[in-house]
């Protein structure tokens, strides 16, 4: 692969990072997000006030969700470099990063359909609100489909050339243990498995943090390296 094209999909990566932190924070109040103990009423007065803020910054994640794909399309050309025959589980990683992709463009598609229809009664409100939260973090299984198969290349390596280096192997399997409780959401309103929860919101967002800086850190690297050793 090009790696001046590597490259690009790296920069990529990026503007999804940065479009997902500053659509969702800085733009639009969504983090930290509104408790699921709030009322219908509470749910549709925050949409209500912040309806421009949660439309403009729902647009700008969902514009750089799929930034991440480039993204997910080199890392599994570097994993199928310590991969021997079909590289299933960098084409595993890839696929699931994509699916995942996915949930970046709903949520925000959900938030910005109660702005947009604000004469919604509290009750729906609330009830659209809940699905956009819990289809955000609850489906888990993509992203730890995702790490595992990123460590399971990184550690059981025998090409005996090692692209990504073993540490990260192992920081994949922390992000998949980190993420996990997300999927635990549907049964607690309050407390810190809550979807505003110091476990199930940010453990995940710092588990997610870590890990897309480090990928983004070890794909440059890897890339550097190929090109140093005579890539395009």
């Amino acid at each position: 692969m090009d790696t001046s094209h590597q490259k690009i999909a790296i920069w990529c990566g990026v503007f999804f990072v940065l479009c997902f932190g500053v659509g969702l924070t800085a733009v639009a109040p969504m983090v930290p997000p509104i408790s699921p103990s709030s009322s219908a009423e509470q749910v549709s007065e925050f949409f209500i006030a912040n309806d421009w803020r949660i439309k403009f910054g729902c647009w700008i994640t969902m514009m750089g969700a799929s930034f991440q794909i480039p993204l997910w399309i080199v890392l599994a050309y570097q994993m199928s470099r310590m991969e021997k025959g079909l590289p299933l589980l960098g084409f595993t990683q890839a696929a699931s990063g994509s699916f995942n992709c996915a949930y970046f463009i709903l949520g925000p598609v959900i938030w910005v359909t109660i702005a947009f229809r604000n004469e919604l009664s509290p009750e729906l409100a609330l009830v659209f609100n809940d699905f956009g939260w819990i289809l955000y973090l609850f489906i888990t299984s993509p992203q730890i489909v995702q790490n595992l198969s990123i460590a399971a290349a990184t550690l059981s390596n025998k090409t005996g050339k090692q692209v990504l280096p073993r540490w990260f192997g192992f920081l994949n399997i922390w992000v998949a243990l980190g993420v996990m409780p997300a999927g635990f959401i549907q049964f607690f309103r309050t407390g810190p498995f809550a979807w505003d929860g110091i476990i199930s919101f940010w453990l995940v967002i710092a588990s997610f943090t870590v890990w897309i800086t480090s990928v983004l850190i070890v794909l440059n690297k890897a890339v550097n390296e190929e090109m140093q050793n005579g890539g395009s």
